[in-house]
């Protein structure tokens, strides 16, 4: 009876396994492999690093190993995820004595590794920022499509709603501005991508100073005057901080 109940106690934590693997995307093959090096009783040794930078979403083995005595058993475990990783330029500390119960939790780890893990590990996430000099150039080459080779100044130009990126290749989906102004104060929305997803929203605004010529009178003119040629010159101004009603 007792080995009745044994053999039926394996069989439904092995069923309990495959069902894991399947909803946690583990494949059996690799446990398969690591489970097949260490079935003969060998043993072997892992340093774990006390702190550590990390690129993607998630913690993983090979991101915290230091050294291994196994380098295929390092290559065949380091893709298992340990736990999310925090958010791009954010860190996170991790207790030496859970990442140990993590591995003692591997039944096919049990009694056949040492490891060398610290009391806590920093773990850092790699980040990148907001190409500046490319956002003024979007900005730049936004203003210059509508106002038809006018010219034209750009000034206080900032960034808002701006957060550290993840790694990966930048784009950027350009909005329309606010009724769609082209001079004086400009703030245009623009979407953030970084390897093709979504990431952010932001806002870019400026001041532009855009200068056309326009006819001026030459003296003071009496009301009800007849102008004449001679009355009026063409003069560069700062159409930006004209009057509304300049014609």
């Amino acid at each position: 009876k007792v080995r009745h109940r044994k053999e039926k106690t394996v069989f439904t934590g092995t069923l309990c396994l495959m069902l894991a693997w399947i909803i946690g995307g583990i494949y059996p093959f690799s446990w398969k492999s690591v489970s097949a090096e260490t079935a003969s009783g060998d043993t072997f040794s892992m340093e774990i690093s006390q702190a550590v930078t990390v690129k993607e979403d998630q913690i993983y083995i090979k991101d915290i190993i230091n050294g291994c005595s196994d380098t295929n058993l390092h290559q065949r475990i380091g893709n298992l995820s340990i736990g999310k990783a925090p958010p791009p330029g954010r860190e996170k500390i991790i207790r030496g004595s859970w990442i140990e119960s993590f591995f003692r939790s591997k039944n096919w780890l049990q009694n056949r590794i040492t490891l060398s893990v610290p009391d806590t590990v920093w773990v850092v996430r790699a980040h990148q920022t907001q190409p500046e000099k490319r956002l003024k150039r979007l900005f730049r080459d936004y203003i210059a499509e509508r106002i038809n080779g006018a010219e034209f100044k750009v000034s206080r130009f900032r960034i808002r709603r701006s957060h550290k990126l993840p790694l990966g290749r930048i784009t950027f989906d350009v909005g329309e501005s606010s009724k769609k102004r082209t001079l004086g104060s400009v703030v245009l929305p623009m979407t953030v991508y970084v390897d093709g997803k979504e990431t952010e929203r932001i806002i870019l605004s400026a001041w532009i100073d855009q200068y056309q010529n326009v006819v001026c009178a030459d003296r003071y003119l009496p009301r009800n005057s007849t102008l004449k040629a001679a009355d009026l010159r063409f003069e560069r101004i700062n159409i930006s901080k004209a009057p509304r009603n300049l014609i």
